[in-house]
Order: C-alpha cells, then sequence, then structure tokens
C-alpha cells in the first residue's frame, strides 16, 4: 500500500482544504486527540502505517478527515458534479423474492482518490474482524464484520460539522459492535466530527437507516419494505442540517428520485433487479445512478445478503457489470 498512501498524501496536498492553514491544524489536532481518547486502536494503527509507510501519522490523519473539504457551506458555486456521492438501496420482507434483506450500493468518488479495495482486517484483542471496500488508503466505505454486521451508507453535508472523531473513522469505530443496538450507541457518540447516513443490518435480517449529523441523529422508517438515500437529509426534523445550496442538490435529487421511482416500480426485487437499478444512466454522465462525472464517479458497486453475509462486488461503473449474478 505503500505508493496509494504516497499517492493520497500527495491528491490532498494538491487541493487544500478551503479553511485557513493554522485553523486546519486545530482541528486535526482536536481529531486526533479526540480519536486517541476514544478509540486508541485505530491511532494505533496509524502508527504502524506511519512507520511502515514512511509518511506522518499526522499527514494520514489528516488525509482521512473528509470534513475538511464539506465546501457547500463555503463556496456557494461549489457544484454537485464535483461531488461525490453514493446511492443507496434497501429492501426486505416482502419486497424482497425470498423474504431476505438486501443493500445495495453505489460508491461515487472523485479518481483522483484512489482505487477500491476489498481489505481484511483481524484483531489480537478479540474484536470481531471486519471485511470492506476501501478507497485508496482510506477506512471502509461498506464494511461487515464477523459478529454478523453490516454497514453502507452515504455522505450527508451538515451545518454542524465540528472537531471531534472524522466520519470515516468512525466507521471503523461502529463496526467493532457486535449488535445493531450497540452499533447505533457508537455512531450517535457526541466526539464524533459528523456522521454519514448510516445503514446497518444484521444476520438476522433486520435493517435500520440512522440520518444524522454532529449533533443529531433521527432513524428513517423503511416504506412498504424498502428504503432508497442518496446525499441529501429526508427525515423531516434532519433537513435544518442541510448545508448544500440548491444548486449543489441536482445529482443527489435525480438519483434518489430515479433510484425511488425504479424500486417501488415492482412488487418485489432480486440481486439482479437492484444492479439493474444500480446500472441506470437516466442523468448521465454526473448526475446518474451509475456516474460517470469527470470528478465523481462509480468507483465500485456491490450487493449485501445481510442474513448470510454474501457479497457482489463490482470495480469500477456497474454498467460494465455483466457477469451473471449466482443467487
Amino acid at each position: 500500500m505503500r505508493s496509494h498512501i504516497h499517492g493520497a498524501i500527495l491528491a490532498k496536498k494538491w487541493e487544500p482544504p478551503p479553511l485557513p492553514a493554522e485553523k486546519v491544524e486545530f482541528i486535526v489536532q482536536e481529531g486526533m486527540r479526540e480519536t486517541e481518547r476514544v478509540y486508541p486502536a485505530f491511532m494505533q494503527e496509524l502508527r504502524g502505517t506511519s512507520a511502515g509507510a514512511g509518511v506522518s501519522v499526522y499527514d494520514l490523519f489528516y488525509n482521512l478527515y473528509e470534513e475538511l473539504w464539506d465546501k457547500h457551506s463555503k463556496v456557494p458555486d461549489y457544484t454537485e458534479e464535483r461531488d461525490t456521492g453514493c446511492t443507496d438501496l434497501v429492501v426486505t420482507g416482502k419486497a424482497s423474492y425470498n423474504g431476505k434483506t438486501y443493500l445495495a450500493h453505489t460508491n461515487d468518488e472523485d479518481p483522483v482518490d484512489g482505487e477500491a479495495h476489498l481489505m481484511t482486517f483481524h484483531f489480537d484483542d478479540r474484536s470481531p474482524s471486519v471485511r470492506g471496500v476501501s478507497i485508496g488508503i482510506r477506512p471502509f466505505s461498506v464494511v461487515q464484520n464477523s459478529a454478523g454486521l453490516i454497514q453502507t451508507g452515504n455522505t450527508l453535508i451538515p451545518q454542524d460539522v465540528r472537531p471531534g472523531i472524522p466520519r470515516m473513522v468512525m466507521v471503523r469505530l461502529i463496526m467493532t459492535a457486535s449488535t445493531i443496538d450497540d452499533a447505533l450507541k457508537l455512531a450517535m457518540l457526541p466526539e464524533r466530527s459528523s456522521m454519514y447516513n448510516t445503514i446497518l443490518a444484521d444476520h438476522t435480517g433486520r435493517v435500520v437507516n440512522l440520518e444524522g449529523s454532529a449533533t443529531d441523529a433521527r432513524m428513517m422508517p423503511l416504506v412498504r419494505d424498502r428504503l432508497v438515500h442518496s446525499n441529501h437529509f429526508l427525515v423531516p426534523e434532519m433537513v435544518r442540517f442541510e448545508a448544500k445550496h440548491d444548486t449543489q442538490m441536482s445529482s443527489t435529487r435525480i438519483r434518489h428520485r430515479v433510484a425511488s421511482r425504479l424500486l417501488y416500480a415492482h412488487d418485489y426485487h432480486t440481486p439482479e433487479s437492484l444492479r439493474r437499478i444500480l446500472q441506470n444512466h437516466e442523468g448521465y454522465p454526473a448526475d446518474s445512478i451509475c456516474r460517470h462525472g469527470k470528478h465523481s464517479r462509480t468507483l465500485f458497486a456491490c450487493i449485501y445478503e445481510a442474513e448470510t453475509g454474501k457479497l457482489w462486488l463490482h470495480k469500477g461503473t456497474p454498467c460494465l457489470w455483466v457477469e451473471p449474478l449466482p443467487f
């Protein structure tokens, strides 16, 4: 991973955050202190990575502090075409062909952030082992653990971001839990800097969606055993935290509208029908579920079966995902 680490650090230095340098340093140092206090095992891992790759722990943590680049409320003309995204679909119960729970996800990033890797971590402190997909040197974008938990989700840009544990690191912390209820408690720790829209499922087929910011979080119910989420707040109590301007909402609104129409157009879904939704090009290139924007494109797509932990994974834009899904 050495070359990936050096490349990722250089890429972030080419495009610094839209904040004064002294404020950035303060935020990163505060985040490191809070992470060391709450999740010291992760900081130990960063120190090992630092030693192995010949880079500083500060540069690694800075690279993972995604909130620093949340430009939406600071730069009004920051367009959605440059925005990262992700689209998530959930079906369960009567909306699934066999009654099981399926989670489908596209992961949209700037290609300069690196390639998708399937990675597994085993720990010597009895924490659950974890397997998931990482972009570049980032912690997992989607992940499952040996306790039977699965986590997917997508980026939200809240107005109440504060110094604390970055949301990327929170993904890893959440997966130290063995139950959904324990995972939700970790997701809502007050030390967090912000929160992704967090989707959790377990081996019983239970699935929940937690839409959150730095200071608040609310559950979003499934409707007719289905759920669609992209990159804007949907829960009425959470909409007040939205930091995006209307001009920055085109892609997320189109993706949500198209995915919702397709998901509710049929009585039930299979992994194959979910894959077809992930491949949709309505709004092409930058506003489609399968995104092909210059600065934001789908780098991988996946589908989980919650009860078994089975994962179907495609690296690259899902329109090129052509092999039959064995289910």
